[in-house]
């Protein structure tokens, strides 16, 4: 159930939105655990049913994603876990477009994330979650 929705214009997640880049790469470890991969939903203008019909298709898989052109949304059962969602896909953000300046962003491989996926399962975490990509998925 949905009891809180946090909705921003964090600067460094709304700058994948605009690029329109998904967050969905396996890179960091405690990104794939609580999150999962971001999805990215297309732009709908704001204010308007194209906004909402946009994001339909990730509420159920996610607790979080990007709106084209826009920012995210992230929620919870709890105001809490809404703001804890936006924070870790704040900080994944930043550190990816940090990574991205130094150099190549290498992926976990695919038996360290089903790992990690294992692991989230089994502590009994949300199960709204979508599979990050991985540098080594064919």
């Amino acid at each position: 159930d949905i009891g809180a929705i946090v909705h921003t214009h964090c600067p460094h997640a709304t700058a994948f939105s605009v690029a329109g880049l998904a967050l969905d790469q396996a890179v960091l470890p405690e990104q794939i655990y609580t999150l999962g991969a971001i999805p990215l939903a297309p732009y709908g203008q704001p204010g308007t049913h194209d906004l909402y019909q946009g994001m339909l298709p990730y509420i159920e898989k996610s607790n979080a994603f990007l709106l084209k052109n826009h920012g995210v949304v992230t929620y919870g059962k709890d105001l809490w876990e809404a703001f804890f969602s936006h924070e870790a896909l704040e900080h994944a953000a930043r550190i990816q477009i940090l990574a991205r300046q130094v150099g190549k962003v290498e992926t976990l491989k695919r038996e360290q994330v089903d790992a990690l996926h294992r692991a989230r399962t089994e502590a009994g975490l949300d199960p709204h979650w979508i599979d990050c990509r991985c540098d080594d998925d064919d």
